[in-house]
Parts: C-alpha cells; sequence; structure tokens
C-alpha cells in the first residue's frame, strides 16, 4: 500500500525528509546541451575561435565564453542538511548548496533564483521508494 506523502512547505519540512529522489530542471541558462549551438552560431557568425575544456576564446586568447557545466535536466536524490543540501546526481557527480529559505519554497519542492531570467527548479519525487533506501 503507497500513501501519498505531501511536499512540506516549510524549510523544516523539507529537512526532515532526509534524502528525496529529484528531478533538477536548469531553465532561463545555457547549458551542456547548447555547446553545439554555441559552436554552430560561432560558425555561423563567422568567428574564429578556440574551444578547451572550461570555454571558447578568441585566437588572442581572449575567453568570450565559459562552458556551462548543467544539463538542462538532471535526476538524482538530494540529501537535505542542517545547513544547506547535497544534490548526487544519477551519474554519480555530486554538487551542493547553501541554506534554503523560505522564498525558495515551490509546489514541486524548491527553486534556486539566478541572475537574469534563470532559475534551477528541484522537483522532488515523493512516494514509497523516493528515499532509495533498499
Amino acid at each position: 500500500m503507497q500513501t501519498n506523502i505531501t511536499i512540506p512547505n516549510t524549510v523544516s519540512g523539507l529537512k526532515k525528509l532526509g534524502r528525496v529522489k529529484v528531478t533538477r530542471h536548469v531553465k532561463g541558462i545555457l547549458t551542456v546541451d547548447d555547446i553545439p549551438a554555441i559552436r554552430d552560431s560561432l560558425v555561423r557568425d563567422g568567428i574564429a575561435y578556440v574551444e578547451d575544456d572550461s570555454g571558447f576564446s578568441y585566437d588572442n586568447g581572449s575567453r568570450f565564453c565559459f562552458k556551462p557545466r548543467l544539463t538542462k535536466l538532471a535526476t538524482g536524490f538530494i540529501t537535505f542538511r542542517s545547513k544547506g543540501y547535497l544534490f548526487t546526481n544519477d551519474d554519480g557527480s555530486k554538487s551542493s548548496g547553501d541554506t534554503i529559505t523560505k522564498d525558495m519554497l515551490r509546489p514541486y519542492g524548491f527553486a534556486i533564483s539566478l541572475d537574469g531570467p534563470g532559475e534551477i527548479q528541484y522537483h522532488l519525487e515523493l512516494g514509497a521508494d523516493s528515499t532509495g533506501v533498499k
């Protein structure tokens, strides 16, 4: 029998969840998924560039664009801590975040606002198998 678990509407409620399955959505900023389009745009505009692991530079070495490191969509687990959280991607990579505040809470979980129109949304998946404990 599966019970319906609601997403907490308080920061303390989130922390009580401990470890939860989550889907991370990145919106309004460039992501790893956009790198081919960045390359195409540079070629189309006739811009000579050099690409390395961290970004794009003009031929003279002046960097004009750092490569994004996040994908538009990622799944994994989030572990709430006393101060902040740890996101563990299904591919094993990890990233951490600072304290979650009340204004970051959303009906689906929480979101981090970025400069400009960008936002990283964490959609919690609550249910019988949401903790990843076997």
